[in-house]
């Protein structure tokens, strides 16, 4: 898989790894069967809905546009649930409590 940077709001974020999932295997796994920290994310893409079930623990996932805008962020998504944006052209997985932490709203811009 291959890191990129994460900028977020024209700022880069330091001390971050960011995986791209951009094949249907690496799409498929997502991060089931990874741990994950609050110095990793993992960018699905084109991806415009997920899915928790067998993963142990809870993440952030953040929705973005093709202009890299944020659509929708949902917190702390438990295991076994699902969630979507219509106008997401990919998605950012998070540990939970990063999206806050990097303060990733709606309307914030990402890039990588």
């Amino acid at each position: 898989m291959k890191l990129v940077e994460l900028t977020i709001d024209n700022e880069k974020v330091n001390n971050f790894r960011l995986g791209l999932a951009n094949t249907a295997w690496l799409r498929l796994r997502g991060l089931l069967g990874r741990t994950i920290d609050s110095g990793f994310g993992l960018l699905i893409k084109p991806c415009s809905s997920i899915h928790t079930m067998w993963m142990g623990y809870p993440i952030d996932a953040v929705f973005v546009d093709k202009a890299g805008t944020v659509t929708d962020v949902y917190e702390n998504l438990k295991p076994w649930r699902m969630a979507s944006s219509k106008a997401a052209y990919c998605v950012l997985e998070l540990e939970s409590g990063n999206a806050e932490r990097l303060n990733i709203k709606v309307g914030s811009k990402i890039s990588w």
